[in-house]
């Protein structure tokens, strides 16, 4: 009998409609990995409900990228405690990156005592075996073997993720990833070529390569490059994109096999992080703002149709006023589409967590703003040239009198009309008008 079929007969007999609720923070990654979460808990006889109170079963999938974001999170779960407290029986999950963390399961164990199932990232093989304990009370043997899959229930019917890799071994001096997600571990391309072939007959449109650092994507003589060259020969109509890269393994190859897919649609989100050479490496992120503006021009010169985005982080230990200064320099030469930029947030067992960080706040505060005003202009110009021009587009909802889509390079455009019937399809529209942040157009 599988963990499924377990829970399954279990939780039947405690009540006949078993609902489940999950609520997902963080990453890309975050929600493929939810999708598998939800996979399996539908197959273990639960339906999802979008309230935590009517809930039988409450996960939490969580992330611990940001300082700020793991305060927001514990927020949410203290709010939990009046659930349990009314309801005894209900079950509560919180999977995750901040689950591997030690300081976290302790702060967990001392403080929220009413939460059942603590299950870190890289253990979600796991999570059937142990979330069957934890709701049947039974313990099975470590070497025990129950076959059992965890089927993906994707959130769309139109928009996949594919993980194509996990973990990450750059050990960037801010980044708590390696340590919560593990050093990287690739697919087997014919495994991924096999799941992007099933999604496209069955009539998905968006298709994203998922990992940590996917163009370090390496199946024995296979490497990221080589695997877009093989899903180029995929017959469909879809729009194939890929986060999040890293530049110091952003190559010719890859750009060359981008160029010549027909499924690319020409978003690049290449992470920079600063416009200092000297703070570059600090964050020991291996390459210059030379090297990093190479690339892009090359990118430019062989797809000139990209839309170039990145993330950028304001105020990293011992960033002077002329290191911030290269920052802003870095942008108005790269001319992204737009930026997503953050504040430096200190991550506990991190090589950054030790250098002196004597700029203050206030300081870190103006310089975001200043780095957001000079983006919203550039971005302002860029999208202010579409005006007038054609895309291709992806009908990704629809309100009342609204469609939201976006094109294959990200960029959203909001068209008035019903268009619900279109909904998840391909259309091509003009584009009227633009926002600093998206643009206006009517369906041709």
């Amino acid at each position: 009998m599988t963990y499924s079929e377990k829970i399954n007969l279990f939780i039947k007999t405690k009540t006949d409609d078993p609902k489940a609720f999950i609520r997902v923070f963080g990453c890309q990654q975050n929600e493929a990995d939810a999708e598998k979460i939800c996979g399996f808990v539908l197959k273990s006889g639960f339906r999802f409900v979008e309230c935590e109170q009517e809930s039988d079963l409450i996960i939490f999938v969580t992330c611990a990228v940001r300082h700020t974001a793991q305060n927001k999170i514990f927020g949410h779960i203290g709010r939990l405690k009046k659930i349990k407290e009314i309801n005894p029986n209900v079950f509560i999950v919180i999977f995750g990156c901040m689950a591997e963390q030690k300081e976290i399961c302790e702060k967990i164990r001392l403080h929220y005592k009413f939460i059942d199932l603590v299950i870190g990232s890289k253990s979600i093989d796991a999570f059937p075996k142990l979330l069957c304990e934890e709701i049947t009370g039974e313990n099975y043997n470590i070497c025990e073997k129950i076959p059992e899959e965890m089927p993906v229930k994707r959130k769309s019917n139109f928009k996949a993720w594919v993980s194509i890799i996990s973990g990450c071994n750059n050990f960037c001096s801010y980044c708590v990833v390696p340590f919560v997600r593990g050093q990287e571990k690739s697919r087997s391309a014919s495994e991924i070529l096999n799941e992007i072939n099933h999604l496209v007959k069955k009539g998905y449109k968006d298709i994203t390569l998922l990992g940590q650092n996917v163009n370090s994507y390496e199946d024995g003589k296979i490497c990221f490059s080589d695997l877009i060259l093989e899903i180029n020969k995929i017959k469909g109509d879809f729009f194939l994109n890929f986060m999040t890269s890293h530049p110091k393994n952003m190559n010719k190859e890859i750009i060359d096999a981008l160029a010549e897919s027909p499924h690319f649609g020409g978003r690049f989100h290449l992470p920079v992080q600063s416009g200092s050479n000297r703070i570059l490496k600090l964050m020991n992120r291996n390459y210059t703002k030379q090297k990093y503006l190479e690339i892009i021009n090359y990118a430019r010169l062989k797809i000139p149709y990209l839309t170039i985005t990145s993330d950028l982080i304001v105020g990293f230990p011992g960033e002077l006023r002329e290191d911030f200064e290269e920052t802003l320099d870095l942008i108005k030469l790269a001319k992204f589409s737009s930026i997503f930029t953050f504040i430096y947030s200190k991550r506990k067992g991190t090589v950054a967590e030790k250098m002196p960080d004597l700029t203050p706040h206030s300081e870190k505060i103006s310089r975001f703003n200043e780095l957001a005003n000079i983006q919203n202009s550039i971005s302002e110009k860029i999208f202010t040239k579409e005006i007038g021009k054609k895309h291709k587009i992806l009908i990704e909802s629809c309100q009342d009198n609204m469609a939201l889509c976006r094109t294959g390079g990200g960029v959203i455009v909001k068209i008035k009309g019903k268009y619900s019937e279109l909904l998840g399809t391909f259309a091509e529209c003009k584009i009227t008008s633009a926002q600093r942040s998206f643009l206006w157009g009517n369906l041709i």
